[in-house]
């Protein structure tokens, strides 16, 4: 999954010893102070987005080994030539006053990052020290997109939740986690979505990008691209109705399990159903209500009188 999210440039006040020996690790030579400029940004933070998705702390504090050395360019742009800036330290800020929509303490990911002073760089420098560049977005890959209600790994299987939807008082979002990869970061002229949004497109080793969508459509004739765009909103339209059918099933296979007499916790059965896949729900579905069709004891039956136990039994026959 590929993930671009929009935040602030910070400028740094001034260049420090540490600064310039953790950027002289990526030069040829050692650059003094005065021939770097530094700024500081907030790459991404564990808040909730306009998308129902968050990165988990974890997730935070993995881009800290993964950004720096990572090079800045302009609207994702990977040519040598938009090569503007490079990462050199990143690390995570807590806010514990601060809290996210879902009640944990706030997290952001910081950057430094330079770029050498020269002639090419003066306009970029200017333009960041007045405020003109100040957006920036960061390109990424994580492994797991979790359920934040049942765990569930949006990347192999759909649950029956939905991100927005609120289940037993607790809002539901997609946990982005375990990221395996930092791509870039970017000056981005005008970002896609709002600085709580983000921009992303999901790939795994190849996949398609969803955010590729409209420019593969636009590049195409028009006939084409109406059939594509009519393919994915039939796509979309069967996969609410499997959602809405997941959703009925597991309820189903819980009320039967209940009437049945299954000797299970409502609670635990309700956790083990948010797990199985419809081939498990419909063994269960049909397994229950086989045993509900079996003729059960009579509750009213009489049951055998048990005598008591006395001196005279040896000879009762």
């Amino acid at each position: 999954m590929k993930k671009q999210m929009r935040n602030q440039v910070m400028v740094a006040k001034s260049v420090t010893d540490e600064d310039l020996k953790l950027i002289n690790q990526y030069t040829r030579r050692e650059l003094t102070a005065e021939e770097v400029f530094v700024f500081e940004t907030i790459l991404c933070d564990n808040e909730i987005d306009r998308d129902g998705e968050a990165f988990s702390l974890a997730s935070l504090h993995k881009f800290c080994e993964l950004y720096p050395g990572k090079t800045g360019i302009f609207d994702h742009n990977p040519c040598g030539e938009s090569q503007m800036a490079r990462m050199f330290k990143a690390w995570v800020e807590h806010r514990p006053e601060q809290r996210t929509r879902y009640g944990a303490p706030y997290a952001a990911l910081h950057g430094k990052a330079y770029m050498v002073r020269s002639g090419r760089s003066a306009d970029l420098i200017l333009e960041i020290d007045g405020g003109i560049k100040k957006e920036v977005s960061v390109g990424c890959s994580v492994t797991r997109k979790l359920c934040s209600i049942c765990g569930a790994n949006w990347k192999k299987e759909r649950c029956s939740h939905a991100a927005g939807e609120e289940y037993g008082g607790k809002l539901c979002f997609a946990i982005l986690d375990d990221p395996d990869d930092a791509y870039e970061w970017s000056f981005v002229a005008v970002p896609a979505q709002p600085a709580a949004g983000v921009v992303k497109a999901y790939t795994q080793k190849g996949e398609f990008q969803l955010n590729q969508i409209d420019q593969i459509v636009k590049s195409l004739d028009p006939n084409q691209g109406e059939e594509l765009k009519a393919y994915l909103s039939a796509l979309e339209i069967e996969a609410q109705a499997g959602r809405a059918y997941l959703a009925k099933l597991k309820k189903e296979v819980l009320s039967l399990s209940c009437l049945s007499g299954a000797k299970i916790q409502g609670d635990v059965m309700q956790s083990v159903i948010q797990k199985m896949n419809v081939q498990e729900l419909e063994a269960f579905h049909k397994a229950f209500s086989a045993q509900l069709d079996e003729p059960g004891a009579l509750q009213l039956a009489a049951t055998p009188m048990q005598q008591p136990q006395g001196a005279d039994s040896a000879f009762q026959i």
